[in-house]
């Protein structure tokens, strides 16, 4: 009977680990590579672009309150102001006035975003 409970104490003790790292991979996020784009019809500036059914975008549209400049383009509002090369949201670009810059997909980290608009388009 000892050795049923030890192995249910174990088998609880590494659910509950595995639990905590998935928590824990899931909050670092996805890695996030950002791309060289030319957006035509886009620019310049700090751009966001969003869809109203999309629960990330939620996320960046208040990560990007630190950035006052940030337009927001939201795809219900303005879907034919999606230029070629912004095929998921959330989208984050910064670009130029010829629309050259670059733009990264998905959930981009504070610190992260923080480096990219300091270096520019």
């Amino acid at each position: 009977m000892s050795d049923d409970v030890v192995l249910r104490l174990a088998v609880v003790a590494a659910v509950g680990a595995a639990a905590v790292i998935v928590a824990l991979i899931g909050r670092r996020g996805v890695a996030v590579a950002r791309r060289r784009v030319v957006l035509e019809g886009i620019g310049p500036g700090l751009i966001l672009f969003t869809s109203t059914s999309c629960g990330t975008c939620a996320q960046m549209r208040a990560r990007m309150g630190k950035w006052p400049q940030t337009v927001e383009v939201s795809y219900e509002s303005a879907a034919d102001a999606f230029p070629a090369g912004v095929d998921r949201v959330p989208a984050v670009a910064l670009v130029d006035e010829q629309g050259r810059g670059w733009i990264a997909h998905g959930r981009v980290s504070e610190g992260r975003l923080a480096r990219w608009i300091a270096g520019g388009p």
